[in-house]
């Protein structure tokens, strides 16, 4: 669950929401900071709600945090296991033999995480993989040696 908790906060982004009173010193600030003015005025008009991406660029949480403009993140429900987390690129899961094979592969699919699982040689286990391809299909296992 932690896992899944900290690939989602990754899709959080956080926004700044126009309808609320701003002051125009705050208005100010986006300016200064290459906001364009005829988006502003038509955030402000409209009360819209923005994220800082769209405003300040891929740094538009730093930016925003050293202006000291207000945000809001809206957070995901990571615990809510119908949202497949999508944001890890790969996982490696080494396992002590395959008898672990069904275990392991079978929460990485109860929490819904969508990646692709690296693992040891115990992995390379044909029989294991095909009862349990529900789970295991496009495993990548390799066989690691570490001399002492």
């Amino acid at each position: 669950m932690s896992m899944r908790q900290k690939a989602l906060e990754r899709l959080e982004v956080p926004t700044i929401d126009f309808g609320e009173k701003m002051r125009q010193s705050v208005l100010d600030k986006f300016i200064k900071s290459g906001v364009d003015q005829h988006v502003l005025d038509s955030l402000v008009e409209r009360g819209l709600t923005a994220p800082v991406t769209l405003l300040f660029g891929s740094k538009g949480k730093q930016i925003a945090d050293s202006l000291k403009i207000p945000m809001h993140i809206e957070h995901v429900r990571y615990d809510s296991l119908g949202s497949p987390v999508r944001t890890i690129d790969a996982l490696f899961v080494p396992i002590a033999s395959s008898e672990e094979i069904p275990i392991v592969s079978s929460q990485i699919k109860y929490f819904n995480i969508q990646t692709q699982i690296l693992g040891t040689g115990d992995w390379n286990d044909p029989a294991a993989l095909d009862q349990n391809r529900q789970y295991t299909d496009g495993v990548i296992s390799s066989q690691i040696r570490i001399l002492i």
